[in-house]
């Protein structure tokens, strides 16, 4: 479990660096069975956490930026690597 920065575009146009977290199968399938979300903001894995979640608050930087592991990866904000 690698959590990466990538380079995204805004939709002002601007560059930004977003928090990515890079998975293999493994931990991805380990996280999704304990019902595993993401904070989009601090990268902190966070537990209890519906697949379609979004907007959930993280306990560790109190944003309210936690989504699910399926929507993360929808998001391209998870990926499986």
């Amino acid at each position: 479990m690698e959590l990466v920065f990538r380079e995204a575009k805004k939709k002002n146009g601007d560059i930004v660096s977003v928090p990515v977290l890079e998975l293999d199968e493994m931990e991805f399938s380990d996280l999704e069975s304990d019902y595993s979300g993401v904070c989009l903001g601090c990268g902190e894995i966070a537990s209890g956490v519906e697949p379609d979640a979004s907007g959930y608050r993280c306990e560790a930087c109190d944003a309210h930026k936690v989504v699910g592991l399926e929507n993360g990866v929808l998001m391209g904000r998870v990926r499986v690597v």
